[in-house]
């Protein structure tokens, strides 16, 4: 019984919740929180919420620059000491947003905040699943997105009260320093990535034998099935799925400008705090369905599904944007739909073009989460100042999900042909690389 146990439990899980945790306070308590700001700072330093969304375009516009760079990186530099020096650099500069007297100062300490969040926020949850799950990748990925939502959903209705209570200054400052600590300890003691001794990935049998060493990596080999990065970026499915993430991140940026909305709408502050905490807990539970029904369906079907509670979120709030149930209702939708880029946007990659070279291709793709968010909250922020009204922000919402069922149905349609030329290609070279025999009697 002890020895079932023992099989039942793996080191995996505990790296899976320590790193759940660590994206909720780094994410939802750093990144995506500066939402919650934006209504009492251009209020106070009285600018066009367009203009102060800016900042936001030009941390993405780094953020995507840097990516393909700091991916590399991942294997190279001993992961808790990349995790602690972006948290510091993230953390540190947010707090700095407290001592700003005019929107220059945000667009100018975007630029290093950018870079700071690109591997706790972006690279960091989908290589650490990657590496440490070998079956059940989709449920991992669920999981762990669903207690970096939980925690997210915890700490927005706390940040809103420091707003409300303490001022957006003093704000900033708490929020920056306990997400500092909290990361750094969390990244200090627990994470790690697989090849110490004992710890195997999940899904791969332990070969206690030095004998059976080769039948160990036998039973690996399929792990390494994947694209080269030089097919897939000659790829048609590559670009497919860059805009994809582009578009849904985009989507999924109208969360920084939720609080927002409902005050347009007649509610107050607080609602717009209990409103995003409520996105929050629909990603979460979005994240556990969407990734043990990836493992069931495939993530193609999976992601369309999601797609479509999207399109149900916007109608409502289309239909009934001053009605404090729909727009609940319609924030649990939301978050539902959002849970499919960090849970279904990694498992999309993997599914198109393997796990071979997983981090270098995701760090392409996740290009597209950079170029999203830097036209997306701006480019709806100036709608809405534009028309005084959120509701052509929400007709556009509609027409980018239909865009990104398009990117999938394009990223599938030239999967097989991308593997096909791949396997010609392999072929080629295993050929090219065998001895030419010119004369067959000096052969024999």
């Amino acid at each position: 019984m002890e020895q079932t146990k023992q099989r039942k439990w793996h080191y995996a899980f505990f790296i899976l919740i320590m790193t759940g945790l660590l994206l909720g306070f780094s994410r939802g308590g750093l990144m995506n929180s500066g939402g919650l700001f934006l209504t009492p700072v251009a209020n106070d330093l009285n600018v066009n919420m367009g203009v102060l969304t800016i900042y936001f375009s030009i941390s993405s516009l780094v953020l995507m620059l840097a990516l393909p760079i700091l991916g590399r990186f991942i294997g190279k530099i001993n992961i808790k000491t990349l995790i602690i020096a972006s948290v510091i650099l993230q953390g540190g500069i947010f707090a700095c947003f407290g001592l700003l007297s005019n929107v220059w100062g945000f667009y100018i300490l975007s630029i290093p905040m950018a870079i700071g969040t690109a591997i706790p926020c972006h690279i960091l949850g989908p290589v650490i699943v990657n590496s440490w799950f070998k079956k059940n990748t989709g449920l991992a990925m669920g999981v762990m997105m669903a207690i970096s939502g939980g925690v997210s959903a915890i700490l927005q209705p706390q940040i809103t009260s420091l707003i409300v209570n303490v001022g957006w200054r003093n704000a900033y400052w708490i929020t920056g320093i306990i997400g500092v600590a909290v990361v750094a300890i969390i990244a200090l003691l627990f994470i790690r990535l697989p090849g110490k001794k004992g710890a195997l990935p999940y899904g791969v049998q332990a070969v206690v034998e030095q004998g059976n060493q080769n039948a160990s990596e036998q039973q690996n080999s399929h792990v390494e099935e994947g694209i080269s990065v030089k097919s897939a970026k000659k790829s048609i499915s590559l670009y497919a799925l860059v805009i994809f993430m582009l578009l849904l991140t985009a989507i999924a940026s109208f969360s920084q400008l939720i609080s927002s909305f409902v005050v347009s709408n007649g509610f107050d502050l607080s609602f717009g705090g209990t409103s995003m905490s409520l996105q929050m807990i629909g990603a979460l539970i979005g994240a556990l369905f969407f990734g043990a029904l990836s493992d069931k369906i495939g993530a193609k079907i999976s992601v369309l599904i999601a797609l479509s509670f999207g399109v149900a979120a916007f109608t409502l709030l289309l239909i009934a944007p001053t009605s404090s149930v729909m727009v609940m209702i319609s924030m649990v939708l939301f978050g539902f739909m959002t849970a499919s880029m960090g849970t279904m946007g990694p498992l999309l990659v993997s599914d198109v073009f393997g796990r071979k070279n997983y981090a270098a291709i995701y760090s392409i793709v996740a290009m597209g989460l950079a170029i999203g968010s830097m036209i997306g909250t701006p480019l709806f922020g100036f709608l809405y100042s534009a028309f005084n009204s959120y509701i052509p922000v929400i007709v556009l919402l509609l027409a980018m999900i239909g865009l990104c069922a398009g990117m999938i149905f394009i990223a599938y349609a030239f999967k097989k042909h991308m593997w096909k030329k791949e396997a010609q290609l392999e072929e080629k070279e295993q050929v090219l690389s065998e001895p030419m025999i010119l004369n067959p009697e000096m052969a024999e």
